[in-house]
């Protein structure tokens, strides 16, 4: 658990530095994070999740309905 929040609290570092500099929208740093972190290892369960996917459509199906909204057609 304290190895996640040191990565998790990396992250929200460079999505600050991000929000400072104007190429992220301002959002929680911490709770960008962590969902960052999740997504990342959730990413390794990918295949155990939607069968048969390959590596190419994985940013389609698992990280676009995250950042753009389930419901988004």
């Amino acid at each position: 658990m304290q190895h996640s929040n040191r990565i998790s609290d990396r992250f929200a570092s460079m999505i600050s530095d991000g929000i400072a500099e104007g190429s992220i929208r301002p959002v929680d740093p911490f709770i960008a994070a962590q969902m960052l972190n999740a997504t990342l290892n959730a990413g390794a369960e990918l295949a155990f999740w939607v069968p048969g996917v390959r590596q190419k459509a994985a940013p389609a199906v698992f990280v676009r309905p995250m950042l753009m909204g389930i419901f988004r057609s």
